[in-house]
């Protein structure tokens, strides 16, 4: 996976963007969950969660399998309907939205798994990411900012299926990311790449947070650890804890629900984020 580049962007972070990184509670969230609940029969998958992700944050979610993320997340998007509890997006209730119109006003994500369109041209697809988002004029130069920022455009006549694993990753970063959006919801965006690519990958969310926001649902700790400004932690449906990567890696209660270890044992900082580290634990999704 190739580092990404884009020499034509002057765009910088939002200008609230420093206090964000820094926790400020006087910024006004740009996503905001309070007590979003879903329950599929009898089975209570997220449990009253609040979340508060401003501008200009890397904002981290992390959790053991089952724990609630990927329902979490597919509320967030619009693709899972909650049980109760309200999605404001910009201060804006989103919750009834579809996710068409949640993308409209400037979230984008990607999947877990890569979708992309197979049969189609690298180009094709970033131009099918910008229906609705780019007006016709603009999509020309839209599409060819994004081919630039991910280093795609040499493959551009391509196949979307014959790109590798990693190139398919950047081809949904660039749909995704085309239509500049306020927003990125990264959904284990690392699973299935190399070490290699696992590196190039923080260097490309790195760059991207001075363009948006970023929500990023990962399982790899030291992805988490070397970007994230804070991190968000799920178990059993509920926010267990909550602050920057250095408290989240001392907190006790953290390791004991998220790894298993008895509260009287190793800190968690030899345990969480340590160097070095490849192991994953993709999440079996039990909650979608």
């Amino acid at each position: 996976m190739a580092a990404v580049t884009d020499p034509n962007d002057t765009r910088a972070r939002a200008s609230d963007g420093a206090l964000a990184r820094s926790g400020d509670a006087r910024t006004t969230p740009l996503l905001e969950a309070h007590a979003l609940t879903r329950r599929f029969g009898g089975l209570l998958a997220v449990d009253e969660v609040d979340l508060a992700v401003h501008a200009g944050e890397i904002r981290a979610l992390i959790g053991s399998n089952g724990a609630g993320k990927s329902t979490l997340v597919a509320m967030l998007v619009g693709r899972l309907t909650p049980t109760s509890g309200t999605v404001r997006f910009e201060g804006r209730d989103v919750t009834a939205l579809s996710p068409a119109r949640r993308v409209a006003l400037g979230m984008g994500y990607t999947f877990q798994i890569t979708r992309v369109f197979p049969e189609l041209g690298v180009r094709d697809n970033v131009i099918v990411g910008l229906q609705r988002r780019v007006a016709a004029g603009a999509r020309e130069a839209a599409v060819e900012r994004a081919l630039a920022r991910f280093e795609l455009g040499s493959l551009a006549g391509r196949r979307a299926g014959e790109l590798s694993y990693g190139h398919r990753r950047l081809l949904e970063l660039a749909m995704a990311t085309a239509g500049e959006p306020r927003l990125l919801m990264l959904d284990e965006p690392t699973q299935g790449l190399s070490d290699t690519e696992i590196e190039n990958f923080t260097a490309v969310v790195e760059r991207l947070a001075e363009r948006c926001t970023i929500l990023l649902i990962e399982h790899n700790m030291d992805v988490v650890m070397a970007l994230a400004s804070r991190v968000s932690v799920l178990h059993e449906g509920r926010l267990l804890a909550e602050g920057t990567p250095e408290e989240i890696r001392s907190n006790a209660d953290v390791q004991h629900a998220y790894l298993g270890i008895p509260m009287n044992d190793a800190p968690l900082a030899d345990t969480l984020g340590a160097e070095p580290r490849s192991s994953t634990a993709p999440d079996g999704h039990p909650h979608r």
